[in-house]
């Protein structure tokens, strides 16, 4: 009888082994490196052909097969930042960055086995799609802080004029080139190499929780949207659609001087990256609608509910335009700021609706101001140590904060409230570090990032608070619970389960109750977004009802690409009746003109018609009615897509369950 068990446990041992740091991936074998920490890493896995030579500008291609072992100890490039030639990112010697660059790093557990298999954390980094700028994030913190249970993977995408080169040369090119490389390698080819291989590294390939920040938490909503809605199996079935993308492209082959070459796009593609990258514009490629990942503008895919309904987490930091390269720093006078505005919606927005827009933040607003928390106003400050010169500049990061971020977040929140998905959280980041606040950028874009990556984990930056408790000015105690609600959701598919003791329920978001989760620097709190405690109303609206009212209809405008003269189309193209009108909360509907005014700081509205065709007032989607569909797929990678891709989700979490 025992000799019979023996053999079969044996078996079993067999079929559950530990995972071991040499592991083999049938095209190429990769050298991990066990940690003392108890940790495995691999820190540059190939997962796609390097996109150099008569690669660049195709599809991801598979990789090449090694005959030798691959050494994964050390860092692969990430991918070279707009008009970059290689060398160091950010000056970091950790931050390589060449052409080659299609790789990933993976953290596991040492203890990690084929069976059972962990969840998977998938982190798409940021960047405005110009940069990897979350390059070479250390896993090793988040995985240690889940108890050993969970698998982080990190993966670099192709940014600006070779991640998203687009026009009708590209579609009609015959050796390969593609449009959207970006999202290919991010979106697609990477996921599916983590599907492929997830269980080599003790990962599940059905628990594959996708987190994106900035620019990154665009793939999350586009993964959503592919397929017009059907979600990501089989992204690149189909024709491409007609992408007005050829006025950028045609500057960009009399730059390079490939204008009179027989094959314009090949003399491009041969180009060494140095020459290429000197002589290619930085600025106006992104995301474009190419009829295969992106079939519309995907605000408009979410609207008419054309999404995965899956667990969500989406949100934004209280002051997230304050750095420089959202908001002006030096605005002085009300035409800087419309300025801004017009230049971020494009020329569809009218003078009265700009002013409607910042005319929403009080005047003069201190340097100082701290959007939500007035009571910080008062703590006094070093104007010496300011980041910004302009006394209109906290006035144009309050602006940008919601144009760009907050409202935009607040939308998708609802928008998976009304496709009744239970699991659709929303928090708001609150932790702010006294060294931000003297400079006047309190609690900015992408700070929680340091709070749920961990300490030492980010390439330097960490806040300073973090070294001090909250009774003594500091933030430390924040770490653990923002972790933990993090590590929960990727666990689980709920940021409650494994919350850290004492930590409050994370209730979800609804319509009728938006209640989102605000971290402060020593606890976490519940609170009604617009109802928080000490919120200061702008223009005598919580920031619920200025979402609802001026402000979401040109964030629309921006991802829509509008062109002067254009307008929005009604809530879900018609296709839909707006769900928040219902409950007194309208995402879209009442009717703007001309003729509203704005009484004594207040928004009003003249005409309250609510017949989903026409925009503004109290209503989130659309101008006026006319639209011509054909135009939404103007110049989305100018004025559309890519601007989203800033002010979509600062953080998006979501769950995918990959069915390739």
């Amino acid at each position: 009888m025992l000799s019979s068990i023996v053999p079969f446990f044996l078996f079993l041992l067999a079929l559950v082994r530990a995972v071991d740091p040499l592991v083999d991936l049938t095209y190429a074998k990769y050298q991990g490196q066990t940690l003392q920490n108890g940790v495995n890493q691999w820190l540059s896995i190939r997962f796609a052909a390097p996109p150099t030579g008569t690669l660049r500008s195709s599809a991801p291609q598979a990789p090449p097969a090694e005959n030798s072992t691959q050494d994964a100890t050390k860092e692969g490039a990430l991918c070279v930042s707009a008009n970059n030639q290689g060398g160091l990112q950010f000056n970091s010697p950790r931050q390589r960055m060449a052409e080659d660059c299609l790789f990933f790093a993976i953290y596991a557990s040492l203890n990690a086995t084929t069976d059972p298999k962990l969840p998977i954390m998938f982190f798409i980094q940021g960047g405005s799609f110009s940069s990897n700028s979350n390059g070479n994030f250390n896993g090793t913190g988040l995985v240690q802080a889940s108890g050993m249970n969970m698998i982080v993977v990190r993966t670099n995408y192709q940014v600006r004029i070779l991640g998203f080169i687009g026009g009708s040369l590209v579609d009609a090119d015959g050796e390969g080139a593609v449009p959207n490389n970006g999202l290919n390698d991010s979106v697609y080819c990477s996921s599916t190499w983590v599907k492929q291989h997830a269980t080599k590294f003790g990962g599940n390939p059905d628990h594959i929780v996708t987190r994106g920040d900035s620019s990154g938490g665009n793939a999350p909503d586009i993964l959503l949207t592919a397929n017009n809605g059907a979600g990501f199996p089989d992204l690149f079935v189909g024709a491409a659609a007609e992408i007005d993308r050829d006025g950028s492209f045609a500057k960009n082959i009399n730059s390079t001087g490939c204008l009179n070459a027989t094959d314009p796009i090949d003399c491009m593609r041969m180009m060494p990256i140095a020459e290429f990258q000197n002589k290619t514009a930085k600025d106006g490629w992104g995301p474009i609608i190419d009829g295969k990942i992106l079939t519309a503008p995907y605000y408009q895919m979410i609207e008419q509910g054309k999404f995965q309904k899956i667990p969500v987490i989406y949100g934004t930091a209280s002051n997230e335009a304050t750095p420089d390269f959202i908001s002006n720093q030096s605005a002085t006078t009300d035409p800087d700021l419309e300025k801004h505005i017009r230049d971020t919606v494009g020329h569809s927005i009218t003078p009265l609706k700009s002013k409607q827009c910042y005319s929403l933040p009080p005047t003069p607003i201190p340097k100082q101001h701290f959007l939500l928390q007035p009571h910080r106003l008062s703590s006094p400050r070093n104007s010496a140590l300011c980041k910004g010169s302009g006394p209109q500049w906290q006035r144009d990061a309050a602006t940008m904060t919601e144009l760009k971020l907050t409202c935009v977040a607040a939308f998708f929140s609802d928008i998976y409230a009304s496709g009744n998905v239970p699991a659709n959280y929303h928090y708001r980041y609150n932790i702010l570090d006294p060294t931000l606040a003297d400079q006047g950028i309190f609690t900015s874009h992408t700070r929680e990032l340091y709070a749920i990556w961990g300490p030492n984990n980010t390439d330097g930056g960490d806040p300073k608070c973090f070294k001090t408790p909250a009774d003594s000015v500091g933030c430390k105690e924040s770490i653990s619970i923002v972790q933990s609600y993090w590590i929960s959701f990727i666990r689980s598919l709920d940021p409650n389960t494994f919350r850290a003791a004492g930590a409050p329920l994370w209730e979800p978001w609804s319509i009728a109750v938006p209640k989102r989760i605000v971290f402060d620097n020593k606890d976490a709190t519940m609170e009604v977004m617009g109802q928080g405690v000490g919120e200061v109303l702008l223009a005598g609206l919580g920031q619920r009802a200025s979402c609802n009212g001026p402000v979401l209809p040109l964030s629309k405008a921006v991802n829509a690409g509008l062109r002067e003269g254009q307008m929005l189309l009604p809530f879900a193209n018609g296709t839909k009746a707006d769900p928040t009108i219902s409950v007194g909360v309208p995402v879209n509907g009442a009717v703007s003109s001309e003729s509203e005014t704005i009484k004594s700081g207040n928004w009003t509205v003249n005409n309250g018609n609510r017949n989903g065709t026409v925009t503004s007032g109290d209503g989130r989607g659309n101008s006026t009615g006319t639209a011509p569909k054909a135009t939404f797929t103007g110049v989305a990678g100018r004025n559309g897509v890519e601007n989203w891709g800033l002010s979509i989700s600062v953080l998006v979490f979501a769950a995918f369950y990959f069915l390739l």
